[in-house]
């Protein structure tokens, strides 16, 4: 359990790094896929506890860039506006 508490932190650190440098597409739509699969993951967003490690290590910055590329837009807009739009609502009742 701790290694792949590890392994999940380590890959999910890697995030930003990966989809803000000239990766492929293949390998940014991944990670976006696999940002997608974890916000989702339990019905309630407020409850998903891995939302909160994305609250605390921003990702915003690597998401947002999407939308300043026509190309990566193209590619990952659709993808990325799902995914802030879960970021947004993680909590929202309770501020």
């Amino acid at each position: 359990s701790l290694s792949l508490s590890l392994s999940l932190s380590l890959s999910l650190s890697l995030f930003p790094s990966l989809f803000l440098s000239f990766s492929p597409v293949s390998v940014k739509n991944l990670c976006l896929k696999f940002i997608l699969i974890i916000l989702t993951a339990i019905d309630n967003i407020s409850q998903n506890v891995m939302l909160e490690y994305f609250m605390l290590n921003s990702i915003f910055e690597a998401l947002v860039s999407t939308f300043f590329h026509p190309d990566t837009r193209d590619h990952h807009g659709y993808d990325t506006a799902v995914a802030l739009a879960l970021l947004v609502n993680y909590r929202k009742h309770e501020v």
